[in-house]
Order: structure tokens, then C-alpha cells, then sequence
């Protein structure tokens, strides 16, 4: 967003007695319904949707029309809430399906690879050890001179872990080329602990450094989703916190409030790379689900 974009929005809030306020007035940014002061700890249940495009380094560009579904609430008088639910459609990553479909060229046997996103994690594999045959065309019981048998880990389990939701809300001050603004942080780790957590690794040249975890690791609360491509299947898992800014809308919702990514919301850890190296650009409008409700941060 550039800078005369978001002054002219500044002004126009403000004209209308909903924009945004001097730091000293509040402590914290909070949520209004309607033009109303949304009742400390009442949830009002929030539609999100839009378009999202995630830049790594390892994987191209990733972009998605995303719907979520959440929550927002005040609580301690600051504004904040949860993402619980993701669905996404009309995926498009030329880089990354390009690459697969080179890798998996013979299993693909033609086919195309497409990707969505989810926030359900990737599969669970529980493995066991057993006896098997060394042939492998031969069953068990045909297998039974000295040599003939081998003892190994074989899968025996394979389930879809728990989603990674709710992902929290906190709505906070901050600036933007000078200008005051209000930011949602999405995604916050449980008990304090940082989304951007390190463990003891190895660089390109040997030397002992602090490399991200991997995502298996990451504290729940943190943003995490997974970039599926079933036709492999193929996954790719993305984690971090997002700080994006909040842009009240206007009216009875016809203008709806919205989130806006750009170079200043942070960056993602990818799955593949060892740095938080994945961008988000885009908009995700917001209203009430119930009610079409206007929802504004200030």
C-alpha cells in the first residue's frame, strides 16, 4: 500500500469519528461492532477471505484465494481473536508444481500436479518392526529355509495429525512510513514462546550454528499451514507469525474492514530452508459471519 493510499484512509476514518486514535486515548487498539465498543469478552465470529501470495526462496510463489473462519473478542481491553479454520482454492505455484513434476515425472506418468493449502499438518507414520520374506513376491509362510527371511521397520499406521488452529489475534499500535497505524499480529506461540524457535545444526560448510526447527516443533498458537500436492503426495509446511495491517472499512459492512500484507508483516519459515525466507502479500477482507457485521480495530 503506498503512502498516499493509506494517509488518504487515515483521514477519512478520522472524518468520520472511527479512525484511528492518539496513542494516549487508549491503551491498546480494541474491536468495535457496528460503531460499538464490542462487551469484554463476548466472541463475535468473523468471516475472513481473499487473495494471498507466499514468495519463498526454496519454492517459488505460492498464491491461493483463501476463505477463514474465526473469531474476534476484547479481552483486558485489547483486541484479539483466533483463526480456526482455513480453506483455499484456485491454487497456483508454477515454480514448485514445475519441480515436481520433474522429480516424479515417471510416477506422475503425465499427469499434472496442483496444490492447495490446509491447516491440517501432514501425516502421521507409525512404524513396527516385523519379519518379512527377502523375495518379495513369496508370502511369509513359503519362507522358510535358513536365509530366507529378514526382520525390518514397516509402516503400519498412517494418519492425519491434529490442524494447527486456532491460530490467536492481537490487535497492536504501531507505525507504517510514519503514519500511525493498528497491526494484527496472527499467530502467537502458547505461554510466551516464540514462533521462530532454533536448535543446534550445521551450516553448508560444517560449522556448528542455530538453524530453525523443524516445523514438528513449533509451540501450538504459532501459524502454521500445510501446501499439499496430492497427486504425489507432496508436503510443504509453512511456519511463523504474520503481522499484517488492519484497515478499518466503512458503512454497513459494504466496505469491509481488511488485513493487508506487504514487506513489513513478517516473513514465514519454510520446510525445505533453514531462515525464515517466505513473504506475504495480499488483502483478506473481514466482516461478521452472523450478521454481516462491520468490524473495525481502533
Amino acid at each position: 500500500m503506498n503512502r498516499r493510499r493509506l494517509w488518504g484512509i487515515v483521514a477519512g476514518l478520522a472524518l468520520a469519528g472511527g479512525g484511528l486514535l492518539p496513542a494516549t486515548a487508549v491503551a491498546a487498539p480494541q474491536w468495535y461492532v457496528n460503531g460499538s465498543l464490542l462487551a469484554s469478552g463476548v466472541h463475535v465470529p468473523v468471516t475472513i477471505w481473499g487473495k494471498l501470495q507466499f514468495s519463498s526462496q526454496a519454492e517459488g510463489k505460492i498464491t491461493c484465494i483463501d476463505v477463514f473462519a474465526g473469531y474476534v473478542a476484547n479481552e483486558g481491553g485489547v483486541g484479539k481473536g483466533a483463526v480456526e479454520g482455513l480453506g483455499s482454492y484456485h491454487c497456483e505455484a508454477p515454480e514448485l508444481e514445475e519441480a515436481l513434476e520433474t522429480a516424479f515425472k515417471e510416477v506422475l506418468n503425465g499427469r499434472k500436479v496442483t496444490v492447495f493449502a490446509s491447516g491440517e499438518l501432514p501425516y502421521e507414520e507409525s512404524f513396527k518392526e516385523a519379519e518379512l520374506c527377502v523375495e518379495s513376491t513369496k508370502r511369509l509362510y513359503q519362507c522358510t529355509g535358513a536365509g530366507e527371511r529378514k526382520t525390518q521397520e514397516v509402516l503400519v499406521q498412517l494418519r492425519r495429525r491434529l490442524t494447527s488452529f486456532p491460530w490467536p489475534i492481537e490487535l497492536f499500535s504501531s507505525t507504517y512510513e510514519g503514519v500511525p497505524v493498528t497491526r494484527a499480529r496472527i499467530g502467537i506461540g502458547a505461554e510466551g514462546k516464540t514462533c521462530y524457535p532454533t536448535e543446534r545444526g550445521f551450516n553448508s560448510e560444517g560449522k556448528e550454528v542455530q538453524v530453525p526447527v523443524s516445523w514438528e516443533k513449533v509451540p501450538s498458537g504459532c501459524l502454521e499451514f500445510d501446501v499439499i500436492a496430492p497427486q504425489i503426495p507432496d508436503e510443504l509446511v509453512f511456519y511463523g507469525s504474520l503481522e499484517p495491517l488492519e484497515i478499518n472499512g466503512a458503512g454497513s459492512a459494504l466496505t469491509p474492514s481488511w488485513f493487508s500484507f506487504n514487506s513489513t508483516s513478517g516473513l514465514l519459515v519454510s520446510s525445505r530452508l533453514e531462515a525464515p525466507e517466505t513473504s506475504a502479500t495480499g488483502e483478506l477482507r473481514f466482516i461478521g459471519s452472523a450478521g454481516q457485521e462491520l468490524i473495525i480495530g481502533r
